[in-house]
């Protein structure tokens, strides 16, 4: 069976990006395949469980600006690929082309870069920008998450290379039973930074509450934008009815008592709370932002998409989803709608995709 290599940036970090390439990789070794997971640095402590057989490697035993010793990695990585014999080559993360491009060239190995974000999110970094075009142009395949996100890239890019949408598994575990009691309560999810776009949230929810002031509105994560959303929601006069909870690994217990799943991205790749929040059975308010949720929420049957962006249109779908659990038949219909789409990204349904295109 193949040699494939996951190239990441670190296998010890905590991230969404390596939960699910460490789930993925851990799928295809029980497959049959023979997988490497080499960081650029660090990576030797990896932080999510892998399947035995794993080989766990890294280039760098620190982490320093990976520009800064460009050549070496490059160098580094190909001598990697060579003494191991590796059949095909995974970025995980398209900035890692930079490196695995001129470290391929000329070697009999399949290239594949996999988008962790969209097209159009850089994070200001002109070095992604260049590592997609670069990518699209000289790699065998580019894998993004959805859709939507690969028809941006063959819109913005030169794409000889093949273009193929697969989405992320849900990788928590699923729950045997949905609790039929659900709270008067609205959820979401995520670090608390500009992306998530709380802030918007927040202000549609001051828009919300004072005409269903039996609700609440929970947020859950840490992040850099805390003290600033505290002040809003100071200044917004809505602290009654809203709280800040910290992260925690028992995300599964939030799910089980809120009614709504709601999320307010500026932007995303593909939002995996989104696809656990069907799993326990929530309706979704989320705006329609570039990418993902169009793709995840079937708009007026498992949730409701609004304009990207749109405070008002936000406001207006969540008041449409207290109407809804008044009733509680097109409730019961909305909150089945969404579980059951979540088997469209079950892990072996995504497994079956990879193996396709490897």
């Amino acid at each position: 069976m193949k040699k494939i290599c996951f190239f990441v940036g670190n296998l010890n970090q905590a991230g969404g990006t390596e939960r699910v390439s460490s789930v993925i990789a851990s799928e295809l070794q029980l497959r049959g395949y023979q997988i490497h997971m080499l960081s650029l640095q660090c990576g030797d402590k990896p932080f999510f469980e892998l399947a035995d057989g794993i080989e766990v490697n890294q280039l760098f035993t620190t982490a320093v600006r990976g520009m800064l010793r460009l050549p070496l990695a490059i160098f580094k990585l190909r001598s990697y690929l060579q003494q191991h014999q590796i059949d095909i080559l995974i970025d995980v993360e398209s900035m890692l082309a930079l490196y695995a491009l001129p470290a391929v060239m000329g070697l009999k190995m399949h290239h594949i870069c996999w988008e962790h974000f969209n097209y159009n999110v850089d994070l200001g970094k002109t070095s992604r920008r260049l590592a997609r075009k670069l990518a699209a142009r000289f790699a065998d395949d580019v894998v993004t998450l959805t859709e939507r996100d690969k028809q941006l890239w063959l819109s913005n890019a030169t794409c000889k290379a093949n273009i193929t949408a697969i989405p992320n598994p849900v990788t928590i575990s699923l729950p045997a039973e949905i609790n039929p009691h659900k709270e008067k309560l609205f959820l979401a999810v995520g670090r608390l930074s500009y992306q998530k776009g709380f802030d918007l949230l927040l202000q549609a929810w001051a828009q919300v509450v004072s005409l269903h002031p039996d609700w609440r509105l929970r947020i859950v994560g840490d992040g850099e934008d805390k003290t600033m959303l505290e002040q809003l929601r100071r200044e917004l006069n809505i602290e009654v009815s809203t709280e800040l909870a910290p992260k925690t690994n028992n995300i599964a217990a939030h799910y089980q008592q809120a009614a709504f799943f709601v999320l307010s991205s500026r932007f995303e790749g593909l939002p995996l709370v989104l696809i656990e929040a069907q799993a326990y059975g929530l309706p979704i308010v989320s705006f329609d932002c570039d990418t993902g949720p169009a793709e995840i929420i079937k708009n007026e049957e498992s949730g409701w998409l609004c304009e990207a962006g749109n405070v008002a249109d936000l406001a207006d779908k969540i008041r449409n989803a207290v109407n809804c659990f008044n009733d509680e038949v097109t409730y019961k219909s909305f909150s089945k709608y969404s579980n059951e789409n979540r088997n469209e990204f079950s892990v072996d349904a995504i497994i079956e995709k990879w193996s396709d295109l490897l």
